[in-house]
């Protein structure tokens, strides 16, 4: 029968083999653009903590303090998600056609996926938000005057850490 076919079981093999590393490949693109989003958002948070650290000193509330830099990793969490989907729906379509052209199935049936693109989006817009939220709130947690001080005079408990580490460890 048409189960015991050893070409159909290959293909379906292929099948199976291309599609894990179309998703890693996938997951690999989005994981790049997630955390360069992450650096850009972290890098926005500390160049503000003169102005969070002279708006604390004025005596807003934490909230207010907040919201700002809260609102502009939004728009670029929700920017940088439209235009992941857009270049997702872009380049499957000419890829379909491609791929198409390379094997030579009579059928291709390459359904839209809403729950692989809504999995994306929901990464795209959590992660930078999330990383954005880390820095503010770290930012407000420090004294007016330590986030006035100048960035190589502030108050880093990581830099700590990492210092200490480093003098356990022995360089010729």
């Amino acid at each position: 029968g048409r189960e015991e076919d050893p070409s159909l079981a290959l293909i379906e093999r292929e099948v199976k083999g291309d599609q894990q590393s179309y998703t890693v490949f996938a997951s690999l693109v989005l994981a790049g653009a997630v955390f360069s989003a992450f650096n850009l958002t972290t890098r926005m948070v500390e160049a503000q903590r003169r102005e969070i650290g002279i708006a604390m000193a004025l005596g807003m509330s934490r909230w207010r303090i907040a919201l700002r830099p809260l609102l502009v990793c939004a728009e670029i969490a929700v920017l940088g998600m439209v235009f992941g989907l857009g270049a997702g729906f872009a380049v499957s379509y000419p890829l379909k056609w491609a791929l198409a052209s390379l094997n030579p199935l009579p059928i291709w049936t390459t359904p839209f996926q809403p729950d692989v693109f809504a999995i994306a989006a929901v990464i795209g817009f959590g992660v930078p938000f999330l990383a954005t939220a880390y820095p503010v709130l770290r930012a407000l947690r420090v004294s007016p005057l330590d986030a006035l001080a100048p960035g190589d005079l502030s108050v880093r408990t990581t830099g700590r850490h990492l210092t200490a580490l480093m003098r356990l460890l022995r360089v010729p």
